[in-house]
């Protein structure tokens, strides 16, 4: 097992784009190429440099299309909220939302 202590990983913004049109491979980046895998029991730091709206996907499948996913939504709502949801068989349910000013530009 390799051990990496940083990666800096820059990606494209893809502008306003709604996830129910696209499939998760195609809106997000994915860490495999960079050889961050989904395993279990493993757990990771991140930093986001974004002005508003900056979406995280966790998935244990490497296409990104698991049976459950959870999204972190950083910057919501105007850049007061930060989400976790929790999408499972096609349907979202809103885990958690905290109320933060939290993405400068």
């Amino acid at each position: 097992m390799v051990l990496i202590s940083a990666i800096a990983i820059h990606t494209d913004n893809v502008g306003r784009k709604d996830s129910r049109n696209y499939s998760s491979y195609d809106i997000y980046t994915h860490l495999t190429p960079y050889g961050i895998l989904p395993v279990d029991g493993v757990s990771f730091e991140f930093q986001v440099k974004a002005c508003n709206d900056a979406f995280v996907l966790l998935s244990s499948a490497n296409d990104l299309n698991s049976t459950v996913l959870y999204e972190i939504v950083i910057g919501s709502r105007a850049n007061t909220v930060i989400v976790l949801r929790r999408k499972y068989g096609g349907k979202t349910a809103l885990m958690t939302g905290v109320k933060a000013i939290v993405l400068f530009c």
